[in-house]
């Protein structure tokens, strides 16, 4: 086991902490602005949060391209955005439909499995960010620059939606 696996399971460490303060911290997500049932939570604390959670992601991925130097360079990875994109939806379909089941709901009102989803949709999310700048990234882009420029496009989608909302 090299440092650059170690650093891996440091982020993991890092996102279980970071779970176990936004459960401390009693994070509501699912109440509406105004709601006097609970904590109003600023849409700007959620997406810093997403945002902080997407770097964790993004340095998972910066460490694997440290311990495997092939990691984004098969050829593979310029056919991967239609292949990730429709695990996205298909897992997000999925997600919506088991939503109409009382089970689901029920399921994601412990915390844990709540964070699980979360940090599996981030990580698909910041996935396929990875494989979109891949593929439209000229052969001289380094792979820590694609991660890099992915984080960036990210944090241009929320600063929009921070403007637009």
């Amino acid at each position: 086991m090299n440092k650059w696996s170690i650093y891996q399971g440091a982020v993991g460490i890092v996102l279980i902490i970071s779970a176990l303060i936004f459960n401390y911290m009693e994070i509501d997500l699912h109440y509406q602005i105004g709601d006097s049932m609970g904590m109003v939570t600023s849409p700007l604390l959620v997406m810093t949060g997403f945002l902080f959670i997407s770097g964790l992601m993004c340095l998972f991925f910066l460490f694997q391209i440290k311990k495997s130097r092939t990691f984004l360079q098969h050829p593979a990875w310029k056919k991967m955005l239609p292949i990730i994109f429709a695990w996205f939806t298909i897992s997000f379909i999925a997600f919506i439909l088991a939503f109409q089941n009382d089970s689901l709901t029920e399921f994601l009102d412990s915390r844990v499995s709540f964070y699980a989803l979360l940090y599996y949709f981030t990580f698909l999310w910041q996935l396929l960010l990875i494989t979109f700048v891949h593929k439209f990234s000229g052969p001289t882009t380094s792979a820590e620059k694609q991660i890099e420029y992915s984080y960036l496009m990210n944090l241009a989608l929320m600063l929009l939606l921070i403007l637009l909302f």
